[in-house]
């Protein structure tokens, strides 16, 4: 289970406020990225509606934050489940400004042995979802303001060869982002895509795990100049900057946060 850095306790008084008010669904909050993005918001005063396809985990959390702080099971492909999440959460709370996507897979094979099933189960998850949700916010964003965080990744830039449903679900993401940034703006949101290295999450743990942990870790990190993943809190406070008033000027940009490894 992730827990926050001491310092954002610590500083609580000062920084209280910044997203009081503010009213958040961040998808795949179960864990990661999600659930850092999730706590983050939360710890800053704003209302958070954590999404996730395992309730069980997602309640979890939602129960160490208590107030403010609502559970909600999701499968991102589900048109179905979108709507009732967005009716749900007016229902409690008002109407979200704030949406994050961070739901996502990530399924091994190359061109030469690539399996159907999971391409479409990565491009269902990783693009066909995000499209979704920001159809909805976007729909009951037009006499507010709203912001759309997509969670891409540097592998949209760089074609893996191991990782070609990845790789091409998030570079469909970026061309969405940029795509959506005119709807958003004429309906007063913003909608930014985030590129992260890789990051220590249990989704890559896993993957470390079913590999020889060591060789394959350090395969990972060989192209990375500050030689260590990116921990969910270096990514999710990206993410809640791209979120806040004082990102106001970005829109339809993508922000690269991967130490360097692309530089």
């Amino acid at each position: 289970m992730y827990r926050l850095p001491r310092n954002y306790e610590l500083n609580k008084e000062q920084q209280m406020g910044s997203f009081s008010g503010r009213i958040a669904i961040v998808t795949g909050a179960a864990s990661g990225i999600g659930e850092c993005v999730a706590r983050t918001i939360h710890a800053l005063g704003g209302t958070v509606f954590l999404a996730d396809v395992n309730l069980s985990k997602v309640g979890v959390v939602a129960s160490e934050l208590k107030s403010r702080a609502y559970p909600v099971q999701l499968d991102v492909r589900d048109a179905h489940a979108w709507q009732q999440l967005f009716r749900h959460a007016f229902a409690i709370a008002g109407v979200p400004d704030i949406l994050v996507n961070a739901a996502g897979v990530l399924l091994k094979s190359s061109i030469d042995e690539l399996n159907f099933a999971d391409w479409d189960l990565t491009r269902a998850v990783n693009l066909d979802g995000v499209l979704l949700g920001s159809f909805l916010f976007l729909e009951q964003e037009r006499h507010r303001q709203g912001v759309i965080v997509n969670l891409a990744s540097t592998s949209s830039m760089t074609g893996e060869a191991e990782w070609i449903s990845y790789c091409v679900s998030k570079g469909a993401l970026l061309a969405a982002t940029r795509a959506m940034s005119g709807v958003a703006k004429a309906a007063h949101s913003r909608v930014v895509a985030l590129c992260p290295g890789g990051t220590d999450t249990p989704m890559v743990r896993l993957f470390l795990e079913n590999d020889d942990t060591a060789s394959a870790e350090k395969a990972w990190l060989a192209p990375q100049p500050l030689r260590r993943f990116a921990s969910p809190q270096e990514i999710a406070d990206v993410v809640v900057f791209a979120a806040s008033d004082e990102a106001s000027w970005l829109n339809g940009s993508m922000i690269r946060v991967d130490g360097g490894k692309l530089a």
